[in-house]
């Protein structure tokens, strides 16, 4: 109070005093005594209905960025400073920060959308869900699919365990949503990659193949079952241990060194695996005859071979992966749908606390407004996260303001 105790006018002492105080906003009257002069003064602006902008920042802040509400108010508090109650963020988020992350999300699905009709051949989705939780006690489920030609999210279905039989259901469920928001939108799905999730393919059998859909297992999933075998299996062998990362690098190498997806050449690719472990670098199989590499030499010579007992190990391993799995292989990495989980379900460590709007805002929020708003507490200081993060939260939160009123019912 003491930048109002001399009037601006006169230059003599005034009296100042505290008329309105809410949440972050204050305002003060001025009066001068001797010279008759007054004022009221104010720390922010004032938006419609009489909201502080500041209170609408700092409600915009907290959400956007992942961080707990209630913890965050209390930090503030402890410290001393003007914040706004739990009630009034929890009544922000309900009627501005939320709907500006729907609307957010539906203006880029929509663009998405309208892109993607004027490609031709179809959509090549890649697909996966994630849980809140690890087990089969999750409460969410979020489906992600993502066009692997334009590298764009396509759609997220979020699914409550509640809304199933049991949280296993889940990944289904926010598959068979996707598909009906695409067909409704006259996409055509031409080729889905997704995990080897018995459902999911069960029901791609039978209701996409016949519509002239293509299946495919992202190699990434059966990479980290292969990877898991050949861990279990070289407890008893430490040669193959040695070999483990050839291996792996081989079932990465059948699927991208076929980009047709012709299963008869995956599958002899596949096999040669047994003969070249051995140092036999032709094979008997018409369609793939001999490695693709040149003749070795030096200490490519010298390596230490598999041994025929070893190469039994070997042998059970690839046959309990089942090499109709290998001939259904995808040369396209979903690595981008298990970093978009990732980002999803890092805001916080325990999501089950958490109602479905919230969880349906969170995972929108990490597709749409990346990276100044969603993802800056994730990126941290890189190069990326440098950008004016103020600016644009502002810039959102007017957007909110003025948006919010149309999005309500």
């Amino acid at each position: 109070m003491g930048l109002f105790a001399i009037c601006p006018a006169c230059c003599e002492r005034s009296d100042s005093s505290i008329v309105q105080q809410e949440g972050t906003f204050v305002k003060i009257k001025q009066v001068c005594a001797s010279c008759g002069y007054h004022r009221f003064w104010q720390n922010q602006p004032i938006l419609h209905r009489n909201m502080p902008a500041c209170n609408l920042l700092l409600s915009g802040a907290i959400h956007f960025t992942g961080c707990l509400a209630t913890q965050t108010l209390r930090m503030l508090t402890l410290f001393g400073l003007q914040c706004i109650s739990a009630s009034s963020f929890f009544r922000h988020q309900r009627r501005y920060t939320i709907p500006v992350i729907v609307q957010a999300w539906q203006n880029d699905q929509a663009k998405n959308f309208s892109d993607l009709r004027a490609m031709d051949g179809g959509l090549v989705l890649a697909g996966d869900c994630r849980s809140d939780s690890p087990g089969h006690c999750a409460k969410y489920g979020s489906y992600s699919l993502i066009e692997d030609r334009v590298n764009k999210v396509v759609d997220v279905q979020l699914v409550q365990s509640s809304e199933v039989p049991n949280s296993s259901w889940c990944e289904l469920e926010g598959l068979k949503r996707s598909v009906d928001l695409l067909r409704g939108k006259d996409l055509h799905l031409a080729t889905l990659i997704t995990d080897r999730h018995r459902q999911v393919a069960k029901w791609v059998r039978e209701e996409l193949s016949p519509k002239g859909t293509l299946h495919y297992f992202d190699v990434w999933h059966i990479a980290k079952s292969l990877g898991k075998a050949l861990d279990a299996a070289s407890k008893e062998c430490d040669q193959l241990q040695l070999r483990r990362p050839a291996i792996v690098n081989h079932l990465y190498w059948t699927a991208a060194s076929t980009p047709d997806g012709n299963p008869a050449v995956m599958e002899a690719k596949w096999r040669s695996l047994v003969n070249h472990i051995q140092d036999i670098h032709d094979h008997d199989t018409p369609a793939f005859s001999s490695c693709a590499h040149g003749p070795l030499d030096g200490d490519q010579c010298n390596k230490e071979w598999l041994d025929p007992g070893t190469v039994h190990t070997v042998c059970g391993i690839m046959h309990a992966l089942q090499f109709c799995c290998i001939c259904c292989l995808s040369d396209c990495l979903d690595a981008l749908t298990c970093d978009l989980c990732d980002e999803m379900f890092s805001f916080t460590g325990n999501l089950i606390t958490f109602c479905l709007l919230f969880m349906f805002a969170i995972i929108h929020m990490c597709v749409c407004l990346p990276p100044c708003l969603g993802l800056c507490r994730l990126i941290g200081s890189s190069k990326v996260g440098e950008h004016n993060h103020e600016d644009c939260l502002t810039e959102r939160c007017s957007t909110a303001v003025s948006a919010a009123p149309d999005l309500l019912p």
